[in-house]
């Protein structure tokens, strides 16, 4: 593992890296679909939020596992998927690429970044601790 890359001492990590990597998996997923979920809250844009959520919620999961020397790089990896699932959208017939998406994707990655880098940054840790037996 890259020195940069420190996780964090938890016992149940494997099954932390499962779930981002399910997440990883979902977000890919759902970016590549064919048919997207429509939802109707009332005002334009909606998916804006979606992208912006789902970007957050990956960085402050990594966040979460990895110690903060590798919170910038894990943004960066996150924020170039981001970008490279628009560069697919836009080869893709049935995708569109945007500029909006990618700024919402990297608006989430950011206030993840933050998040991550606060003091619920142990959040896992604590979980674990919980569970102790």
């Amino acid at each position: 593992m890259p020195a940069w890359l420190e996780p964090r001492s938890l016992k149940w990590r494997p099954l932390w890296l499962g779930i981002g990597w399910l997440l990883v998996v979902l977000v890919i997923a759902l970016s590549l679909s064919p048919k997207m979920p429509r939802i109707d809250v009332g005002f334009d844009h909606v998916d804006k939020v979606g992208h912006a959520l789902a970007y957050f919620a990956l960085m402050c999961w990594f966040g979460f596992i990895y110690l903060r020397g590798g919170h910038v790089w894990i943004a960066l990896l996150l924020i170039l998927m981001g970008i490279g699932l628009e560069i697919v959208q836009y080869f893709a017939a049935y995708r569109w690429f945007s500029f909006a998406d990618m700024a919402a994707n990297a608006l989430g990655v950011t206030a993840g970044l933050l998040f991550a880098r606060t003091r619920f940054a142990g959040t896992l840790v604590l979980f674990e601790r919980r569970f102790e037996h």
